[in-house]
Protein backbone atom coordinates (compact mmCIF):
# COMPACT_ATOMS: atom_id res chain seq x y z
CA UNK A 1 0.00 0.00 0.00
CA UNK A 2 1.34 3.42 -0.94
CA UNK A 3 1.31 5.75 2.05
CA UNK A 4 0.22 9.34 1.26
CA UNK A 5 2.52 12.13 2.44
CA UNK A 6 1.95 13.09 6.09
CA UNK A 7 0.98 16.60 4.96
CA UNK A 8 -2.02 15.13 3.10
CA UNK A 9 -4.68 15.18 5.81
CA UNK A 10 -8.05 13.54 5.15
CA UNK A 11 -10.40 15.88 3.29
CA UNK A 12 -13.87 16.87 4.37
CA UNK A 13 -16.20 14.89 2.10
CA UNK A 14 -19.35 16.85 1.22
CA UNK A 15 -22.35 14.89 -0.07
CA UNK A 16 -24.59 17.09 -2.22
CA UNK A 17 -26.27 14.83 -4.75
CA UNK A 18 -27.97 16.81 -7.50
CA UNK A 19 -25.95 19.98 -6.89
CA UNK A 20 -22.74 20.98 -8.67
CA UNK A 21 -19.78 21.85 -6.43
CA UNK A 22 -18.05 25.20 -6.56
CA UNK A 23 -15.43 24.11 -9.10
CA UNK A 24 -12.10 25.80 -9.80
CA UNK A 25 -12.13 29.64 -9.62
CA UNK A 26 -9.23 29.75 -12.12
CA UNK A 27 -8.64 29.52 -15.87
CA UNK A 28 -6.85 26.63 -17.57
CA UNK A 29 -5.37 25.25 -20.73
CA UNK A 30 -7.01 21.82 -21.05
CA UNK A 31 -5.48 19.09 -23.23
CA UNK A 32 -8.02 16.62 -24.59
CA UNK A 33 -5.30 13.94 -24.45
CA UNK A 34 -7.55 10.88 -24.41
CA UNK A 35 -4.81 8.91 -26.17
CA UNK A 36 -2.90 9.05 -22.87
CA UNK A 37 -5.39 7.10 -20.74
CA UNK A 38 -2.91 4.18 -20.60
CA UNK A 39 -0.17 6.53 -19.39
CA UNK A 40 1.86 6.25 -22.57
CA UNK A 41 1.74 2.45 -22.98
CA UNK A 42 2.18 2.32 -26.80
CA UNK A 43 0.42 -0.96 -27.64
CA UNK A 44 -2.62 -0.24 -25.49
CA UNK A 45 -2.83 3.29 -26.91
CA UNK A 46 -2.76 2.07 -30.51
CA UNK A 47 -5.40 -0.55 -29.73
CA UNK A 48 -7.69 2.08 -28.17
CA UNK A 49 -7.32 4.53 -31.07
CA UNK A 50 -7.92 1.77 -33.66
CA UNK A 51 -11.05 0.40 -32.02
CA UNK A 52 -13.02 3.47 -30.86
CA UNK A 53 -14.97 5.00 -33.74
CA UNK A 54 -14.48 8.78 -34.00
CA UNK A 55 -11.81 8.72 -31.28
CA UNK A 56 -10.17 12.00 -32.33
CA UNK A 57 -13.48 13.86 -31.90
CA UNK A 58 -14.24 12.65 -28.37
CA UNK A 59 -12.50 15.63 -26.79
CA UNK A 60 -15.22 17.93 -28.11
CA UNK A 61 -17.45 16.72 -25.28
CA UNK A 62 -15.48 19.13 -23.10
CA UNK A 63 -16.72 22.16 -25.03
CA UNK A 64 -19.92 22.83 -23.05
CA UNK A 65 -18.48 22.02 -19.60
CA UNK A 66 -14.98 23.49 -19.49
CA UNK A 67 -16.15 26.94 -18.48
CA UNK A 68 -18.37 25.36 -15.82
CA UNK A 69 -15.30 23.59 -14.42
CA UNK A 70 -12.95 26.60 -14.67
CA UNK A 71 -15.20 29.46 -13.73
CA UNK A 72 -12.90 32.41 -14.44
CA UNK A 73 -13.32 31.86 -18.19
CA UNK A 74 -10.67 32.64 -20.79
CA UNK A 75 -9.95 28.91 -21.01
CA UNK A 76 -8.16 27.22 -23.90
CA UNK A 77 -9.20 23.74 -25.05
CA UNK A 78 -6.69 21.80 -27.18
CA UNK A 79 -8.54 19.32 -29.42
CA UNK A 80 -7.40 16.71 -31.93
CA UNK A 81 -10.23 17.59 -34.38
CA UNK A 82 -12.44 20.55 -35.23
CA UNK A 83 -15.73 20.59 -33.29
CA UNK A 84 -19.03 20.83 -35.12
CA UNK A 85 -19.96 24.49 -35.64
CA UNK A 86 -23.73 23.87 -35.48
CA UNK A 87 -23.29 22.31 -32.03
CA UNK A 88 -21.13 25.20 -30.85
CA UNK A 89 -23.83 27.64 -32.01
CA UNK A 90 -26.43 25.68 -30.06
CA UNK A 91 -24.35 25.67 -26.86
CA UNK A 92 -23.58 29.36 -27.11
CA UNK A 93 -26.71 30.96 -28.53
CA UNK A 94 -29.51 28.57 -27.48
CA UNK A 95 -28.26 27.30 -24.11
CA UNK A 96 -26.33 30.46 -23.20
CA UNK A 97 -23.17 28.57 -22.28
CA UNK A 98 -19.80 30.28 -22.32
CA UNK A 99 -17.34 28.36 -24.48
CA UNK A 100 -13.54 28.16 -24.30
CA UNK A 101 -11.16 29.23 -27.02
CA UNK A 102 -10.15 26.31 -29.21
CA UNK A 103 -6.81 25.10 -30.56
CA UNK A 104 -6.82 22.15 -32.97
CA UNK A 105 -3.71 19.98 -32.83
CA UNK A 106 -4.19 16.66 -34.70
CA UNK A 107 -2.80 13.65 -32.85
CA UNK A 108 -0.70 10.93 -34.45
CA UNK A 109 -2.38 8.36 -32.19
CA UNK A 110 0.46 8.28 -29.67
CA UNK A 111 0.98 9.95 -26.30
CA UNK A 112 4.08 11.95 -27.16
CA UNK A 113 4.90 14.56 -24.51
CA UNK A 114 1.66 13.90 -22.68
CA UNK A 115 -0.52 15.03 -25.58
CA UNK A 116 0.93 18.53 -26.00
CA UNK A 117 1.02 19.92 -29.56
CA UNK A 118 4.28 19.41 -31.40
CA UNK A 119 3.90 22.60 -33.40
CA UNK A 120 6.21 25.30 -32.02
CA UNK A 121 3.78 28.11 -32.74
CA UNK A 122 1.01 26.35 -30.84
CA UNK A 123 3.35 25.65 -27.94
CA UNK A 124 4.20 29.34 -27.85
CA UNK A 125 0.49 30.20 -27.78
CA UNK A 126 0.07 27.92 -24.79
CA UNK A 127 3.09 29.48 -23.08
CA UNK A 128 1.67 32.98 -23.60
CA UNK A 129 -1.87 32.08 -22.55
CA UNK A 130 -2.67 33.80 -19.23
CA UNK A 131 -4.03 30.66 -17.54
CA UNK A 132 -1.81 29.38 -14.77
CA UNK A 133 -2.95 25.74 -14.86
CA UNK A 134 -2.56 22.96 -17.41
CA UNK A 135 -5.23 20.31 -17.03
CA UNK A 136 -5.98 17.17 -19.04
CA UNK A 137 -7.60 13.75 -18.96
CA UNK A 138 -4.42 12.03 -17.75
CA UNK A 139 -1.11 13.47 -16.53
CA UNK A 140 1.33 11.24 -18.40
CA UNK A 141 4.96 11.04 -17.29
CA UNK A 142 6.32 13.47 -19.92
CA UNK A 143 3.68 16.12 -19.27
CA UNK A 144 4.92 17.44 -15.92
CA UNK A 145 8.35 18.68 -17.14
CA UNK A 146 6.90 19.88 -20.46
CA UNK A 147 4.18 21.87 -18.71
CA UNK A 148 6.67 23.51 -16.39
CA UNK A 149 8.87 24.38 -19.35
CA UNK A 150 5.86 26.25 -20.74
CA UNK A 151 5.38 28.09 -17.45
CA UNK A 152 2.23 26.18 -16.49
CA UNK A 153 1.32 24.29 -13.33
CA UNK A 154 -0.04 20.79 -13.99
CA UNK A 155 -3.30 20.30 -12.13
CA UNK A 156 -2.13 16.77 -11.21
CA UNK A 157 1.22 15.11 -10.82
CA UNK A 158 1.95 11.98 -12.82
CA UNK A 159 2.27 9.95 -9.61
CA UNK A 160 -1.05 11.12 -8.14
CA UNK A 161 -2.89 10.50 -11.39
CA UNK A 162 -1.34 7.06 -11.88
CA UNK A 163 -2.07 5.87 -8.34
CA UNK A 164 -5.62 7.24 -8.27
CA UNK A 165 -6.48 5.18 -11.37
CA UNK A 166 -4.75 1.98 -10.24
CA UNK A 167 -7.25 -0.88 -9.75
CA UNK A 168 -4.73 -3.05 -7.88
CA UNK A 169 -3.96 -0.28 -5.37
CA UNK A 170 -7.68 0.34 -4.92
CA UNK A 171 -8.29 -3.32 -4.10
CA UNK A 172 -5.54 -3.20 -1.46
CA UNK A 173 -7.08 -0.06 0.06
CA UNK A 174 -10.55 -1.64 0.23
CA UNK A 175 -9.13 -4.75 1.91
CA UNK A 176 -7.11 -2.70 4.43
CA UNK A 177 -10.20 -0.62 5.28
CA UNK A 178 -12.43 -3.66 5.76
CA UNK A 179 -14.68 -2.68 2.85
CA UNK A 180 -16.19 -5.44 0.68
CA UNK A 181 -13.94 -6.90 -2.02
CA UNK A 182 -14.73 -9.45 -4.72
CA UNK A 183 -13.63 -13.07 -4.41
CA UNK A 184 -10.23 -13.48 -6.02
CA UNK A 185 -7.10 -11.40 -5.56
CA UNK A 186 -3.89 -10.24 -7.19
CA UNK A 187 -1.87 -12.24 -9.67
CA UNK A 188 0.80 -11.88 -12.33
CA UNK A 189 0.04 -12.58 -15.98
CA UNK A 190 3.45 -14.20 -16.28
CA UNK A 191 2.66 -16.52 -13.36
CA UNK A 192 0.35 -19.48 -12.86
CA UNK A 193 -3.27 -18.36 -13.22
CA UNK A 194 -4.68 -21.89 -13.33
CA UNK A 195 -4.77 -22.33 -9.57
CA UNK A 196 -6.67 -19.08 -8.76
CA UNK A 197 -9.11 -19.78 -11.60
CA UNK A 198 -9.66 -23.31 -10.27
CA UNK A 199 -10.41 -21.87 -6.82
CA UNK A 200 -13.07 -19.55 -8.25
CA UNK A 201 -14.61 -22.47 -10.14
CA UNK A 202 -14.78 -24.52 -6.93
CA UNK A 203 -16.49 -21.58 -5.22
CA UNK A 204 -19.24 -21.83 -7.84
CA UNK A 205 -18.37 -19.07 -10.31
CA UNK A 206 -18.94 -19.71 -14.02
CA UNK A 207 -16.78 -16.82 -15.18
CA UNK A 208 -13.96 -14.61 -13.91
CA UNK A 209 -12.69 -11.19 -14.89
CA UNK A 210 -9.03 -10.25 -15.21
CA UNK A 211 -8.37 -6.54 -14.73
CA UNK A 212 -5.22 -4.65 -15.56
CA UNK A 213 -4.05 -2.04 -13.05
CA UNK A 214 -4.84 0.59 -15.71
CA UNK A 215 -7.70 0.37 -18.17
CA UNK A 216 -10.44 2.31 -19.95
CA UNK A 217 -13.53 1.65 -22.12
CA UNK A 218 -13.24 -2.11 -21.71
CA UNK A 219 -9.55 -2.18 -22.64
CA UNK A 220 -7.33 -3.80 -20.01
CA UNK A 221 -10.11 -6.19 -19.01
CA UNK A 222 -10.84 -9.79 -20.04
CA UNK A 223 -13.74 -12.06 -19.09
CA UNK A 224 -12.77 -15.73 -18.79
CA UNK A 225 -15.11 -18.73 -19.00
CA UNK A 226 -13.76 -20.95 -16.24
CA UNK A 227 -14.79 -24.25 -17.84
CA UNK A 228 -13.13 -23.33 -21.13
CA UNK A 229 -10.22 -20.96 -20.58
CA UNK A 230 -8.71 -19.66 -23.82
CA UNK A 231 -5.20 -19.10 -22.51
CA UNK A 232 -3.72 -17.86 -25.78
CA UNK A 233 -6.48 -15.30 -26.22
CA UNK A 234 -6.13 -14.13 -22.62
CA UNK A 235 -2.43 -13.44 -23.03
CA UNK A 236 -3.09 -11.55 -26.27
CA UNK A 237 -5.19 -8.97 -24.39
CA UNK A 238 -3.72 -5.50 -24.10
CA UNK A 239 -2.97 -5.34 -20.39
CA UNK A 240 -0.90 -2.43 -19.14
CA UNK A 241 1.48 -4.51 -17.02
CA UNK A 242 2.12 -7.86 -15.38
CA UNK A 243 0.15 -7.20 -12.17
CA UNK A 244 -3.57 -7.92 -12.53
CA UNK A 245 -6.65 -8.61 -10.45
CA UNK A 246 -8.59 -11.82 -10.98
CA UNK A 247 -12.12 -11.76 -9.58
CA UNK A 248 -15.23 -13.93 -9.62
CA UNK A 249 -17.74 -12.56 -12.14
CA UNK A 250 -21.04 -11.65 -10.45
CA UNK A 251 -24.00 -12.49 -12.70
CA UNK A 252 -27.69 -13.29 -12.51
CA UNK A 253 -28.47 -16.81 -11.35
CA UNK A 254 -24.94 -17.70 -10.20
CA UNK A 255 -24.31 -18.19 -6.48
CA UNK A 256 -27.88 -17.02 -5.83
CA UNK A 257 -27.18 -13.53 -7.24
CA UNK A 258 -29.91 -11.39 -8.79
CA UNK A 259 -30.87 -7.77 -9.56
CA UNK A 260 -27.34 -6.88 -10.68
CA UNK A 261 -26.89 -3.10 -11.13
CA UNK A 262 -23.90 -0.87 -11.82
CA UNK A 263 -24.22 2.56 -10.19
CA UNK A 264 -21.59 5.27 -10.39
CA UNK A 265 -20.86 8.18 -8.04
CA UNK A 266 -19.53 11.39 -9.58
CA UNK A 267 -16.94 13.19 -7.47
CA UNK A 268 -14.73 16.27 -7.38
CA UNK A 269 -11.54 16.58 -5.32
CA UNK A 270 -10.91 20.26 -4.66
CA UNK A 271 -7.71 21.91 -3.53
CA UNK A 272 -9.10 23.39 -0.32
CA UNK A 273 -9.30 20.27 1.82
CA UNK A 274 -12.74 19.32 0.51
CA UNK A 275 -14.04 16.60 -1.76
CA UNK A 276 -17.56 16.39 -3.15
CA UNK A 277 -19.96 13.63 -4.13
CA UNK A 278 -22.42 15.40 -6.42
CA UNK A 279 -24.35 12.82 -8.47
CA UNK A 280 -25.41 9.19 -8.29
CA UNK A 281 -26.12 7.50 -11.62
CA UNK A 282 -27.02 4.09 -12.97
CA UNK A 283 -24.58 2.95 -15.64
CA UNK A 284 -25.97 1.49 -18.85
CA UNK A 285 -23.60 -1.30 -19.88
CA UNK A 286 -23.22 -3.52 -22.92
CA UNK A 287 -23.30 -7.32 -22.70
CA UNK A 288 -19.52 -7.12 -22.24
CA UNK A 289 -19.90 -4.58 -19.39
CA UNK A 290 -18.62 -1.64 -21.43
CA UNK A 291 -20.08 1.79 -20.72
CA UNK A 292 -22.88 2.87 -23.11
CA UNK A 293 -24.57 5.58 -21.07
CA UNK A 294 -25.92 6.69 -17.70
CA UNK A 295 -29.24 7.42 -16.02
CA UNK A 296 -29.87 9.68 -13.01
CA UNK A 297 -31.45 9.41 -10.53
CA UNK A 298 -31.03 5.62 -10.55
CA UNK A 299 -33.88 3.15 -10.43
CA UNK A 300 -34.36 -0.35 -9.04
CA UNK A 301 -32.12 -1.74 -6.30
CA UNK A 302 -29.73 1.24 -6.38
CA UNK A 303 -32.58 3.60 -5.45
CA UNK A 304 -33.44 1.74 -2.24
CA UNK A 305 -32.55 3.99 0.75
CA UNK A 306 -30.33 1.46 2.58
CA UNK A 307 -28.41 0.58 -0.61
CA UNK A 308 -28.00 4.23 -1.58
CA UNK A 309 -26.70 5.04 1.93
CA UNK A 310 -24.12 2.22 1.71
CA UNK A 311 -22.96 3.41 -1.73
CA UNK A 312 -22.43 6.92 -0.36
CA UNK A 313 -20.69 5.59 2.78
CA UNK A 314 -18.19 3.58 0.73
CA UNK A 315 -17.76 6.33 -1.88
CA UNK A 316 -16.91 8.82 0.89
CA UNK A 317 -14.13 6.55 2.16
CA UNK A 318 -12.75 5.97 -1.34
CA UNK A 319 -12.82 9.62 -2.44
CA UNK A 320 -11.06 10.55 0.81
CA UNK A 321 -8.27 8.12 -0.09
CA UNK A 322 -8.05 9.43 -3.66
CA UNK A 323 -7.75 12.98 -2.35
CA UNK A 324 -5.01 11.94 0.09
CA UNK A 325 -3.05 10.48 -2.83
CA UNK A 326 -2.90 14.04 -4.14
CA UNK A 327 -5.39 13.72 -7.00
CA UNK A 328 -7.31 16.90 -7.82
CA UNK A 329 -10.27 17.17 -10.15
CA UNK A 330 -13.22 15.19 -11.48
CA UNK A 331 -13.88 11.46 -11.54
CA UNK A 332 -16.26 8.62 -10.84
CA UNK A 333 -16.41 5.61 -8.56
CA UNK A 334 -18.10 2.60 -10.16
CA UNK A 335 -19.97 0.05 -8.04
CA UNK A 336 -21.65 -3.31 -8.45
CA UNK A 337 -24.92 -3.67 -6.54
CA UNK A 338 -26.85 -6.95 -6.40
CA UNK A 339 -28.77 -9.25 -4.09
CA UNK A 340 -27.29 -12.51 -2.82
CA UNK A 341 -29.74 -14.86 -1.11
CA UNK A 342 -32.14 -11.93 -1.05
CA UNK A 343 -29.76 -9.58 0.78
CA UNK A 344 -28.42 -6.40 -0.95
CA UNK A 345 -24.67 -6.27 -1.57
CA UNK A 346 -22.60 -3.18 -2.44
CA UNK A 347 -19.08 -3.50 -3.90
CA UNK A 348 -16.68 -0.88 -5.26
CA UNK A 349 -15.45 -1.90 -8.75
CA UNK A 350 -13.04 0.81 -9.82
CA UNK A 351 -12.13 4.49 -9.80
CA UNK A 352 -11.80 6.56 -12.95
CA UNK A 353 -9.93 9.63 -11.74
CA UNK A 354 -10.48 11.80 -14.80
CA UNK A 355 -13.26 13.41 -16.80
CA UNK A 356 -15.38 10.35 -17.60
CA UNK A 357 -18.26 9.44 -19.90
CA UNK A 358 -20.68 10.38 -17.09
CA UNK A 359 -19.03 13.72 -16.27
CA UNK A 360 -20.32 15.62 -19.31
CA UNK A 361 -23.99 14.66 -19.01
CA UNK A 362 -24.03 15.02 -15.23
CA UNK A 363 -22.57 18.54 -15.25
CA UNK A 364 -24.75 19.68 -18.16
CA UNK A 365 -27.92 18.18 -16.68
CA UNK A 366 -27.37 19.66 -13.22
CA UNK A 367 -26.62 23.04 -14.80
CA UNK A 368 -29.37 23.11 -17.45
CA UNK A 369 -32.10 21.07 -15.73
CA UNK A 370 -31.57 21.38 -11.95
CA UNK A 371 -33.82 19.13 -9.91
CA UNK A 372 -34.70 17.00 -12.94
CA UNK A 373 -33.63 13.65 -14.34
CA UNK A 374 -31.29 12.77 -17.20
CA UNK A 375 -30.27 9.91 -19.43
CA UNK A 376 -27.22 9.88 -21.68
CA UNK A 377 -26.87 7.35 -24.47
CA UNK A 378 -24.24 6.79 -27.15
CA UNK A 379 -25.46 5.97 -30.64
CA UNK A 380 -23.88 4.88 -33.85
CA UNK A 381 -25.63 6.62 -36.72
CA UNK A 382 -25.78 5.86 -40.42
CA UNK A 383 -24.10 8.89 -42.08
CA UNK A 384 -27.23 10.17 -43.82
CA UNK A 385 -27.45 13.53 -42.02
CA UNK A 386 -24.91 16.27 -41.46
CA UNK A 387 -24.72 18.04 -38.11
CA UNK A 388 -26.78 21.06 -39.29
CA UNK A 389 -29.38 18.67 -40.74
CA UNK A 390 -29.56 16.73 -37.49
CA UNK A 391 -30.01 19.91 -35.42
CA UNK A 392 -32.76 20.95 -37.86
CA UNK A 393 -34.32 17.47 -37.45
CA UNK A 394 -34.47 17.96 -33.65
CA UNK A 395 -35.88 21.47 -33.94
CA UNK A 396 -38.47 20.49 -36.55
CA UNK A 397 -39.90 17.80 -34.23
CA UNK A 398 -39.73 20.02 -31.15
CA UNK A 399 -37.26 17.60 -29.57
CA UNK A 400 -34.33 19.98 -28.97
CA UNK A 401 -33.84 20.98 -25.35
CA UNK A 402 -34.03 24.72 -24.77
CA UNK A 403 -34.07 26.78 -21.54
CA UNK A 404 -37.56 26.85 -20.08
CA UNK A 405 -38.66 23.56 -21.66
CA UNK A 406 -39.87 20.72 -19.46
CA UNK A 407 -37.94 18.13 -21.45
CA UNK A 408 -35.86 17.66 -24.58
CA UNK A 409 -32.76 16.21 -26.23
CA UNK A 410 -29.43 17.95 -25.67
CA UNK A 411 -26.73 16.78 -28.12
CA UNK A 412 -23.43 16.63 -26.22
CA UNK A 413 -21.24 15.68 -29.19
CA UNK A 414 -21.73 14.84 -32.87
CA UNK A 415 -18.97 12.91 -34.64
CA UNK A 416 -18.88 13.05 -38.44
CA UNK A 417 -17.25 10.80 -41.01
CA UNK A 418 -15.27 11.58 -44.13
CA UNK A 419 -18.38 12.53 -46.13
CA UNK A 420 -19.58 14.99 -43.47
CA UNK A 421 -22.40 12.74 -42.24
CA UNK A 422 -22.82 11.90 -38.55
CA UNK A 423 -21.45 8.47 -37.63
CA UNK A 424 -21.71 8.67 -33.85
CA UNK A 425 -23.29 10.90 -31.22
CA UNK A 426 -23.72 11.36 -27.50
CA UNK A 427 -27.25 12.49 -26.67
CA UNK A 428 -28.55 13.73 -23.33
CA UNK A 429 -32.27 13.28 -22.62
CA UNK A 430 -33.55 15.76 -19.99
CA UNK A 431 -36.93 15.53 -18.24
CA UNK A 432 -38.60 15.67 -14.85
CA UNK A 433 -38.24 11.94 -14.06
CA UNK A 434 -36.25 8.91 -15.11
CA UNK A 435 -39.42 7.30 -16.50
CA UNK A 436 -39.93 10.30 -18.77
CA UNK A 437 -36.29 10.09 -19.91
CA UNK A 438 -36.67 6.41 -20.77
CA UNK A 439 -39.90 7.10 -22.65
CA UNK A 440 -38.20 9.90 -24.60
CA UNK A 441 -35.37 7.55 -25.59
CA UNK A 442 -37.77 4.87 -26.75
CA UNK A 443 -39.80 7.36 -28.77
CA UNK A 444 -36.68 8.99 -30.21
CA UNK A 445 -35.34 5.71 -31.54
CA UNK A 446 -38.57 5.17 -33.51
CA UNK A 447 -38.06 8.47 -35.32
CA UNK A 448 -34.57 7.62 -36.55
CA UNK A 449 -33.50 5.42 -39.47
CA UNK A 450 -33.18 1.74 -38.55
CA UNK A 451 -29.44 2.03 -39.17
CA UNK A 452 -29.07 3.85 -35.83
CA UNK A 453 -28.09 1.68 -32.86
CA UNK A 454 -26.54 1.97 -29.42
CA UNK A 455 -22.80 1.65 -29.16
CA UNK A 456 -20.03 1.76 -26.58
CA UNK A 457 -18.59 5.01 -25.25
Amino acid sequence: MIIPPESMSPPKVCVQLGQLPAFWPDSAVFLANLQCVFFGQPEQTRHLVRNIKGFSSYGSRLLPILDLLYKAGDNLLVLAAEPEQSLMDYFQHSLGLRLPKIMVSPSDGTCSFGGLPQDNQQLEQIRLHPARFLDCFITETHLEPEAKRLGKTPRNSYQACLQANDKVLLNRFLADEGLPIFDGGEAKLSGNLKEPFDKLRRQGYHRAVVRSAQGASGFGMAIVVLDNIEWARLHQKNFSGDAVLFQGWVEEGVLDCSAVNSPSVQFFCGGDGKAFLYDLTEQLLSLHSVHEGNLSPPIGLTAEPAVKADIIRQASRVVGWVSQLGYRGLGSIDFLVFTRSGQPQVYVCEINARVTGATYPSMLALHCNPGGAWLMRNMVFHPCMTSPEFMHFLEGRDLLFLPGKQQGVLPVNLITGDNGGIVKMQLLFLAGSTDECLAMLENFSTLLPNTCRFDTD
